[in-house]
């Protein structure tokens, strides 16, 4: 119907077009559309803020500074798109590809984007110290007051392994019982101290472990690794610190 108008008791009566009412209609309906999809397969808050992990394969250069540290990291060596941008950081998120240690490429996509048990991805992070003590201080004053033999026992990789207390009513467990403990000398000479969980076929993720040093005072280094490359424990720990060297040196 065509918009028009007609008199009614001397007084001009006009009818309002159809087809606007519909246009309207229509318009709500997409804008509600649009709004459902948004919901459901746009991006969110995180991914907006650059928190969500996306690999990249660019290298372009960016210059990150943790307390007293400057970093100049390649972008593919970066976990979170927030990282791909120049500033001070709390956190820097690293990842690389054992055993040379390379950042994200198509040709080794599966080790960065899939949680496999045999995944030689090496993640890396570098934060603002806040535990006062060192690495060797956590040993003696958290760790060893909570292990049922102090000694430890020899283990394989020139190793010495370590059990927590499970626990009891009275005495319950360390928030460490979850783990294994292990000792060796690095092949910089100092005494490392690694984490590492059982392997559990009852685990939802597959079993890692890891290591937490000192890079300052200031500044801490954490990596993890797949628990089926312990034996290369030493390997993969001085390929992470001539990585966070040569990022240091870049």
């Amino acid at each position: 119907m065509a918009q028009g108008s007609y008199n009614l008791g001397g007084e001009e009566v006009k009818q309002e077009s159809s087809w606007r009412y519909l246009m309207m209609l229509l318009l709500a309906t997409l804008i509600l559309s649009s709004l459902v999809l948004y919901y459901f397969i746009g991006p969110d808050v995180d991914e907006f803020q650059g928190n969500k992990p996306r690999p990249t394969i660019s290298d372009d250069m960016v210059e990150i500074r943790i307390d007293d540290v400057v970093l100049s990291v390649p972008a593919n060596y970066t976990e979170l798109p927030r990282d791909r941008r120049s500033g001070e950081r709390e956190q820097l998120f690293l990842y690389a590809a054992w055993p040379r240690m390379e950042g994200y490429t198509r040709a080794r996509h599966t080790d960065f984007t899939e949680n496999r048990p045999d995944s030689r991805r090496i993640d890396i992070t570098i934060g603002v110290k806040r535990n006062p003590f060192s690495e060797l201080q956590r040993l003696e004053i958290q760790y060893t007051p909570h292990l049922v033999d102090a000694e430890g026992t020899p283990y394989e990789h020139d190793l010495t392994k370590y059990v927590f207390k499970s626990g009891t009513a009275e005495n319950p467990a360390s928030g460490y019982s979850d783990k294994e403990l292990y000792t060796g000398i690095a092949t910089t000479g100092e005494k490392a101290v690694l984490f590492c969980y059982p392997e559990d076929p009852d685990r939802v993720l597959p079993p890692e472990c890891f290591r937490e040093f000192e890079l300052t005072s200031g500044v801490y280094v954490k990596y993890r690794f797949k628990r089926p490359y312990l034996s290369e424990w030493r390997k993969i720990d001085q390929g992470v610190k001539r990585l966070v060297g040569g990022l240091q040196g870049g």
